[in-house]
């Protein structure tokens, strides 16, 4: 109310002072949707509250050249209002923004992707099942990254869950009402709809529900391939390309063999048909070598599954594997050669980002191919060429996810006094230790498969005590992986694998050989720990049990 000049009060309507928005904060406070002090280097918003800055957004994306260009192609749909996408409600606008301006970016992980940073947001535009998948995937992965976790809170009155729920499921009707579904135009449809869904999943930490998205992926997948094969190849009238689409389905798969026992593998689906076969000719970019060693490190990892499940005792059997083996150190080692000779050529720079996940995934493609050495006849591991590749894969590990690894993680006091042997069931949100560092959402496989290989082969405590750290501090989400409940198995292999060592060498017969996950639940897991000489005798291991 105000007064006029005889003292009567008169009545008006409060308006509220218009001000520019500004695009300057950093971009932890912008995603919260918090006003930001902008103090640099970290601003005092995030600091005081025990949040980790992740500093102020450069004018550009770090691309590599060829996916600028792809995307430059596109500026005019990506900087374009909502409006022309028929979202009506703020929250839809909300939420499709937020996935446009930061998801894509962070669901693409250590490099770029077309489909998630191009393709599927032109897709959004024409098709209204991607286009409520899409706005789903924003308002869950916001969801996730304001909290402490990998995962988000599983509450059914929760707002913003419920809404993004509901998106999902509005995309599925969109499917079941798509006429003519046979058609190769809407097979590439609910494809992409089976990626958004896996990851609508993992960031509900439902493990089940995911592989089974995965398993469609893969069904479709054969479908397509296998109608291809008898029409020949067409021209898809498509925004979302059936390359990109395999290369999102081949990593999805990678994922999900990783964290399968022998049961669910035996009974999983063939892996599918790669887009970059093995070659010589010299790769173009840094994306074309990490499709080539991602192809070969699925072989790999298929093989080894393989071999665990059905060891070759046949002659023929032996002779068969022998020569795959061969075939695969070939591709690994012609790939070396050719990364290589890629970075000795004159260029412009590369993206180091792209450049660090390259050599981290050759470095670990180099550790599991040692575990063919028994097949050459050689029976002594090099420990101290093992032990050199998996520092190579913890240093480049803490690069990408930004941390300085010396004297921080050095005087740690170890997982072993910070945790003792459990009690089932685990709770990780209970056990796992509050992080300042924000949780992050990737579809691709970036670090944490590398560091549990390491947590795995290594026989040196500290090596391992140094990883357990990073997986925990870092609440960190790769697909199906997640660092905090792969941190806390670690706990437990190694409690059990040190309780029978002395010293700072763990001797192989005291090794976890088995590490044996079933899903009891949507949320829980029973995972079973083995050592070789367990494993060999045929005797059951030590069962902890994982909620989350």
């Amino acid at each position: 109310m105000a007064v006029n000049g005889n003292g009567h009060k008169k009545g008006f309507i409060r308006q509220k002072a218009w001000k520019p928005k500004t695009k300057t904060g950093c971009t932890t406070c912008r995603i919260r949707r918090v006003k930001c002090d902008e103090t640099k280097p970290d601003c005092h918003r995030c600091s005081s509250t025990g949040r980790r800055c992740d500093g102020y957004p450069s004018t550009a994306l770090d691309l590599l050249p060829q996916t600028q260009h792809m995307i430059h192609l596109h500026q005019s749909t990506l900087a374009s209002s909502t409006s022309g996408l028929g979202l009506k409600s703020p929250e839809e606008q909300e939420s499709f923004y937020f996935y446009r301006s930061h998801g894509a970016r962070e669901l693409a992980g250590f490099f770029p992707s077309v489909f998630w940073q191009t393709e599927i947001l032109q897709a959004s535009y024409c098709v209204p099942a991607i286009r409520h998948a899409v706005v789903a995937l924003g308002a869950m992965h916001r969801k996730m990254i304001d909290g402490h976790a990998a995962v988000v809170p599983d509450d059914a009155n929760d707002k913003e869950l419920r809404f993004a729920l509901e998106h999902s499921n509005r995309a599925i009707q969109e499917l079941i009402r798509s006429p003519a579904r046979n058609l190769m135009e809407n097979k590439i449809t609910m494809l992409a709809c089976a990626v958004i869904f896996n990851c609508l999943a993992c960031l509900q930490g439902h493990l089940n529900v995911a592989l089974e998205h995965t398993r469609s992926g893969l069904k479709i997948l054969r479908e397509i391939d296998e109608e291809l094969a008898i029409v020949g190849e067409e021209v898809l009238e498509h925004p979302i390309s059936l390359t990109a689409l395999r290369n999102m389905i081949i990593n999805m798969d990678i994922l999900a063999r990783g964290i399968m026992n022998d049961d669910m593998l035996a009974a999983w689906e063939p892996y599918p048909k790669q887009n970059h076969p093995a070659r010589d000719q010299p790769f173009q970019s840094l994306e074309d070598a990490h499709r080539y060693f991602q192809g070969i490190f699925q072989d790999v990892l298929v093989f080894l599954q393989n071999i665990d499940l059905r060891s070759p005792n046949k002659a023929e059997n032996l002779k068969g594997a022998e020569e795959h083996i061969a075939k695969l150190r070939y591709q690994t080692y012609s790939g070396s050669y050719l990364l290589e000779e890629f970075l000795a050529a004159p260029r412009t720079p590369v993206n180091e980002e792209a450049l660090t996940g390259v050599q981290l995934l050759h470095d670990t493609l180099l550790v599991e191919m040692r575990a063919f050495e028994d097949f050459a006849g050689i029976k002594t591991l090099d420990v101290d060429a093992q032990e050199r590749s998996l520092n190579r894969i913890v240093e480049n590990s803490g690069r990408l996810l930004g941390k300085s690894l010396s004297k921080k993680v050095a005087k740690s006091p170890g997982c072993a006094a910070r945790y003792t042997a459990s009690v089932s069931p685990i709770l990780i949100s209970s056990k796992s230790p509050k992080s300042s560092a924000r949780p992050v959402f990737s579809s691709n496989s970036g670090v944490l498969m590398a560091l549990w290989v390491v947590c795995c082969r290594t026989v040196k405590s500290a090596t391992r005590r140094r990883v357990i750290d990073m997986l925990l501090e870092n609440p960190r989400r790769e697909g199906v992986w997640d660092s905090i409940l792969e941190g806390l198995i670690a706990v437990e292999v190694m409690l059990l694998e040190e309780a029978s060592s002395e010293g700072a060498w763990i001797m192989g017969y005291n090794k976890v050989r088995d590490v044996c996950i079933k899903y009891s639940g949507l949320r829980t897991a029973r995972v079973e720990l083995r050592t070789v000489t367990q494993y060999q005798l045929g005797q059951p291991g030590v069962v902890k049990e994982f909620a989350w």
